[in-house]
């Protein structure tokens, strides 16, 4: 396959998944680095340090569904990035996955009909606190600290897709009609194109006052969705002002408006994640057997080897 028909066929599998990924690339990138500018100081510095590492995998979760299409990792890994409130009315929703996939199985429902978003947040917070404990523990480790910044990226990236008002309700992508069906309007790719589309030189920056760990990582996740989707029939009224994807986007005008109030949401809820990761890192005891101390450093960087050269007469 030619480097052409490679990159035609990355972006046709981008392009199928598109109605369900949360905002594009670039958005998820802005909303990242905005994150790690506000952290409070008494976080490890590594971590804004490695704000481009970071960035480029906060748009990884969507990457596995679009290369892996209709695969198992795919249909695994899809309900992680939205949640219907419509499902849980009047529910006391459970914190942990495997009791919300007991409820869905007792209520007749799929868990891909409602979305695992909440418990892929709690998961990947958790892995970030586990990796910070190991930090703490030994904080000139490379390793540990590379593990660190896969881990913010890819917790980034579903903290960020809850914010995206369309990945808390049924009507993801347009009004279900009266048979519950989706017209599959394309509301939900516009929508998801809105971060990338504001102005570079927009201050977005948000309030490192506001970068506080959550009291409690489930309630406040959930308490982040249900502010998402408060905001969608706000979203249906601006449905007509929405900039197609090749248009662009005016930061003062009410579509604009929008889509900056819900990257500086985003990029607060991720900060907070990372702050909640680092302060509950902090009780962890590491046990006896557990020791990294002893691990080698990565190798110095070799240089290129020169490239073969064929002996004469050779063919």
């Amino acid at each position: 396959m030619t480097l052409s028909k490679s990159a035609a066929v990355l972006m046709a599998a981008l392009l199928v998944a598109a109605a369900a990924q949360g905002w594009h690339d670039p958005g998820h990138q802005r909303t990242t680095r905005l994150a790690l500018a506000a952290l409070p100081e008494s976080m490890p510095s590594f971590l804004a340090d490695g704000a481009d590492t970071i960035a480029h995998l906060a748009f990884e979760p969507d990457v596995f569904r679009a290369l892996m299409d209709d695969t198992d990792l795919d249909r695994t890994e899809s309900p992680q990035h939205y949640f219907d409130l419509e499902h849980l009315e009047g529910v006391d929703i459970p914190t942990a996955r495997f009791d919300m996939l007991r409820w869905c199985g007792r209520n007749n429902l799929r868990p891909d009909q409602v979305g695992l978003a909440p418990y892929a947040i709690v998961e990947w917070t958790q892995r970030l606190t586990s990796a910070l404990a190991e930090h703490r523990a030994w904080p000139d480790n490379p390793h540990i600290r590379t593990k660190c910044l896969v881990y913010a990226g890819l917790l980034a990236h579903y903290a960020q897709d809850i914010c995206q008002p369309l990945h808390t309700t049924v009507h993801y992508d347009g009004r279900l009609d009266e048979a519950g069906r989706s017209p599959t309007s394309g509301i939900h790719q516009k929508v998801d194109a809105l971060i990338g589309k504001l102005p570079d030189d927009l201050d977005l920056a948000i309030d490192p006052v506001a970068a506080q760990p959550l009291d409690d990582l489930f309630a406040g996740i959930i308490a982040e969705i249900r502010s998402s989707h408060a905001r969608v029939d706000r979203l249906y009224e601006l449905e007509d002002q929405l900039p197609d994807p090749d248009e662009s986007l005016q930061a003062d005008s009410p579509v604009g408006r929008f889509a900056a109030e819900r990257a500086r949401a985003a990029a607060t809820f991720t900060a907070r994640l990372y702050a909640t990761a680092w302060r509950d890192s902090a009780s962890i005891e590491i046990p006896p057997w557990h020791d990294r101390s002893a691990e080698p450093s990565p190798p110095a960087t070799q240089p290129a080897a020169a490239p073969a050269t064929m002996p004469a007469g050779g063919g």
